[in-house]
């Protein structure tokens, strides 16, 4: 096929009669079979570039017995679609409106006997700088064409059984970009690196989430610089348009008591309170074990200043989903303000918090939002520090409480 764009296609197709070669007119029939010929290329890309209708996953793994296949994200692990397998065959047909973006996804199995099986799959590439699959991957990007072919080996190192995939996995320009990364995309540190990179694969979300990652410790003249390097398709989706949003604002982000957050009961509450000097903030999760050995300490520091309205605790969740935080503060019982951070308020954690994904962190802020001193992680002795600290800030002496 010729290498022409489709502006010049366009040209040429409407504009046929008028088409030179140097100094001379194209003849009336080498001109309308150019045109043809521009028309039946702009129907091709036009057919190319429809998205699919749905994202289609197929497997054929000989001798695997007739079982469930499942569909899950990656982490938090939510199934998105499961499958029958038939004599090794299976299929899944994902709408594609429901996932306008390459999510990580993977596969487990579910035999006749109802064990789990997980799936390690081989990728075809070797010599990884970087992140992401190496010769092998349990995770793939979502995307259509995906094809995942037998025969399998099964090894039983883990709690899980796996099954490993001898044949590499057929995919879509995505998981190519992603499993071939030798250069090393999320390591590299230089602007025009990075610039390179992308300019050579523009629709990569490998990139862009890669980009993503990062954005919250450059300029914002250094992520103007990489993100315009995308197409605008991956620009203009709904990753894209949340990272151009977050560099905007994030300058304006400020902890204020007009910061709100849901409690247990799902109604908005004010991190901070107008009547306190001094207010401690802890983020945590359920699934944190630091974060649960340093809730006793937390309980005595509350029990000794718990009369002393000059201060206040709230314990912020970061966890992913609520459930498991509710059974988490039923089982403790913390006498404290309880709130679960959202979607909004994370995309600027680190603005307001100085949160960088380590937890537990405890904050000490006054009543204007700033942070007076930050803890990252439990240590036994922060409960003296917390104490002192306390104690030099709030207007009241200690509490004589036991």
């Amino acid at each position: 096929m010729p290498n022409i764009c489709r502006e010049e296609c366009l040209y040429l197709a409407e504009n046929h009669t008028k088409t030179t070669f140097g100094m001379y007119h194209l003849s009336s029939y080498f001109s309308r079979l150019t045109a043809s010929l521009c028309w039946a290329i702009i129907l091709f890309l036009a057919a190319c570039d429809q998205s699919p209708e749905y994202l289609t996953i197929k497997g054929n793994l000989p001798k695997l017995p007739d079982g469930k296949m499942i569909l899950k994200t990656r982490y938090p692990e939510v199934v998105i679609d499961s499958t029958q397998i038939r004599d090794g065959i299976f299929e899944f047909k994902v709408s594609a409106k429901d996932y306008p973006e390459p999510i990580l996804v993977s596969l487990y199995y579910i035999s006749p006997e109802g064990e789990r099986k997980a799936f390690m799959l081989r990728t075809g590439f070797k010599g990884k700088a970087g992140f992401g699959g190496i010769a092998g991957a349990d995770v793939f990007m979502l995307e259509d064409g995906i094809e995942i072919n037998g025969p399998l080996l099964e090894t039983r190192d883990s709690s899980i059984p796996i099954l490993h995939t001898e044949t590499p996995i057929r995919t879509g320009k995505q998981n190519r970009v992603w499993y071939s990364d030798t250069i090393g995309f999320e390591k590299l540190t230089s602007i025009p690196a990075l610039q390179k990179q992308i300019s050579l694969h523009p629709y990569s979300y490998h990139y862009l989430y890669s980009l993503e990652r990062r954005m919250r410790h450059i300029s914002k003249n250094s992520f103007y610089a990489l993100f315009s390097r995308f197409e605008p398709a991956v620009r203009n989706g709904p990753t894209g348009k949340a990272m151009q949003e977050y560099i905007e604002n994030r300058d304006q982000i400020k902890l204020t008591s007009q910061i709100t957050l849901p409690d247990s009961n799902g109604t908005q509450q004010p991190i901070l309170q107008n009547s306190p000097q001094l207010t401690m903030i802890n983020l945590w999760a359920s699934w944190c074990g630091p974060c649960r050995a340093e809730i006793p300490a937390l309980k005595r520091l509350h029990e000794k200043f718990s009369g002393n309205s000059s201060f206040q605790i709230v314990s912020i969740s970061v966890d992913y989903e609520k459930e498991p935080w509710i059974q988490a503060i039923q089982k403790e019982k913390m006498p404290w303000e309880q709130l679960m951070i959202n979607s909004e308020i994370s995309t600027y954690a680190k603005e307001l918090f100085g949160y960088n994904k380590y937890i537990p962190l405890t904050l000490f802020v006054d009543r204007e939002g700033n942070i007076i001193r930050k803890f990252s992680g439990f240590d036994k002795e922060n409960e003296k520090a917390f104490e002192e600290l306390i104690a030099r800030h709030i207007a009241t002496p200690i509490s004589t409480k036991p």
